[in-house]
């Protein structure tokens, strides 16, 4: 990492660590500075790497370096552990895969997000914005004969670079949407974000890709082993292989209940004591189906 300070001139080859109360600055493996965290004022972004204003002698340095976004979500994070920042806080229903819905608190942070459930667990889960790939937006349709746009966005699709999908609704989705997009772009990240209409009745319809004339689909219907209370229960499904995902169904409503990326299936099982009992395996989360 490149280290520059305004008052020299040229510039200074230096190697930081970053601790939990401070930065140590090297050169040549010797130390020359440290920076405590608690006297770090703000980050600013520059060409090629960024600024720290702190309260001191110095009061700024400038580093030039390669992925700064790491080296920002921990910086970044760090000062808002140690300044005890109070992070937006937002309660969301998060929507799973199979269509069930349960509260949770969402806490933004400039480099984090906080999945906190309720009531406490530990199943709270903590994701660095950086991790962020794409951004979908789902707000209503418009009703038909509507004058003027008055949609407003009611839930979030996030996607991980694991390929792993959060889907939630709040009626703060907007700001949400904001402080991750505010979050990203302090990080010298872009994102690709889109917008879409969502119907409610269908949580992981929006997921799915609109079959194009060349898109091959392919039905069948079998039964499902779902755990239960009362052990393993068969219950009818219809797995549908629509373009590049595949979508399992309730055959007697039609209503899916699971969509998953055909990228995301890492291994396919069949039973030799059964040949046509078989098992998909996805990367993304412990699922067999």
């Amino acid at each position: 990492m490149l280290g520059l300070k305004k008052e020299f001139l040229g510039k200074k080859q230096r190697i930081i660590a970053v601790t939990r109360t401070k930065i140590n600055c090297y050169e040549e493996l010797q130390p020359k500075e440290a920076i405590l965290h608690r006297d770090i004022t703000r980050f600013e972004l520059k060409e090629g790497g960024f600024t720290v204003y702190y309260q001191g002698k110095g009061k700024d340095i400038t580093f030039l370096c390669d992925r700064r976004e790491d080296i920002l979500t921990h910086l970044k994070a760090t000062y808002e552990d140690q300044h005890g920042v109070q992070l937006p806080r937002f309660p969301i229903h998060k929507v799973t895969r199979k269509g069930e819905r349960y509260d949770c608190i969402l806490a933004v942070g400039s480099s984090r997000l906080h999945f906190i459930s309720k009531p406490a667990s530990h199943h709270d889960t903590v994701h660095d914005l950086r991790q962020i790939v794409e951004i979908k937006k789902i707000v209503p349709a418009e009703p038909p004969g509507a004058l003027e746009p008055t949609a407003i966005a009611r839930g979030l699709v996030l996607t991980l670079a694991n390929h792993r999908k959060y889907r939630f609704d709040s009626e703060q989705a907007d700001n949400i949407c904001h402080l991750i997009m505010e979050g990203i772009k302090s990080l010298g990240l872009t994102v690709p974000f889109s917008q879409s209409d969502h119907d409610g009745g269908e949580p992981f319809m929006a997921l799915a890709r609109t079959p194009t004339k060349n898109s091959k689909v392919f039905e069948m219907t079998l039964e499902k082993e779902c755990r239960s209370h009362n052990g393993i229960e068969l219950r009818p499904r219809s797995l549908v292989i629509m373009g590049a995902q595949v979508l399992e169904r309730d055959p007697a409503t039609h209503r899916t209940l699971a969509c998953h990326d055909l990228s995301e299936i890492w291994s396919i099982v069949r039973y030799t004591d059964n040949p046509n009992r078989f098992a998909l395996e996805y990367t993304n989360e412990n699922d067999k189906n």
